[in-house]
């Protein structure tokens, strides 16, 4: 049977004027990303970590940690409308040598119900990136924002065999 790909992903939100400023880097190894970590949540950073995806080559997986927020239409009927706010994370790869090629779609839907017209106020940011990272290694991608803070996505893939085990020794 194939090897699997594991694929450990963790989201850093860091405020603006936290004095952080993280560089885009196509790899880092899990020491690089365990020290990045550290160094953002002692700047006022969140971290989010995911929870892992599992998928055959050639095949994608999603994380949704998403909430309904609900809202009455405007027809005047007792009717509710609906929109899912919070994380989606899809990612497909395909096994390349000793790591994968990955395609990666992020998106962070926030929201809320404006209580003068009750109505939502949705925002929705994406982050997209693609490229090779080896074996336990993690590609990271950042976006910044017009008011200065960042988003980090960091997604680590790891070959596994159909026990679950690293197919290369690895943690």
């Amino acid at each position: 049977m194939p090897p699997l790909t594991k694929i450990i992903s963790k989201c850093m939100e860091i405020p603006a004027g936290s004095n952080f400023e993280f560089n885009e880097a196509s790899q880092m190894t899990e020491d690089d990303v365990r020290t990045m970590s550290l160094v953002a949540e002692q700047r006022d950073g969140d971290l989010l970590t995911m929870p892992s995806i599992t998928a055959p080559n050639g095949q994608s997986g999603t994380v949704e940690l998403t909430r309904e927020l609900t809202y009455p239409t405007d027809d005047g009927a007792e009717t509710l409308e609906k929109v899912n706010v919070g994380l989606v994370l899809n990612v497909s790869t395909d096994l390349l040598g000793f790591g994968s090629e990955m395609t990666v779609n992020f998106t962070d839907t926030r929201g809320d119900i404006d209580p003068s017209t009750s109505k939502p106020v949705v925002n929705t940011r994406e982050l997209k990136t693609a490229g090779f990272s080896s074996d336990g290694n993690s590609r990271v991608s950042v976006q910044a924002r017009p008011d200065g803070s960042q988003t980090v996505l960091i997604v680590t893939s790891q070959l596994i065999d159909a026990t679950g085990q690293p197919v290369h020794g690895g943690k």
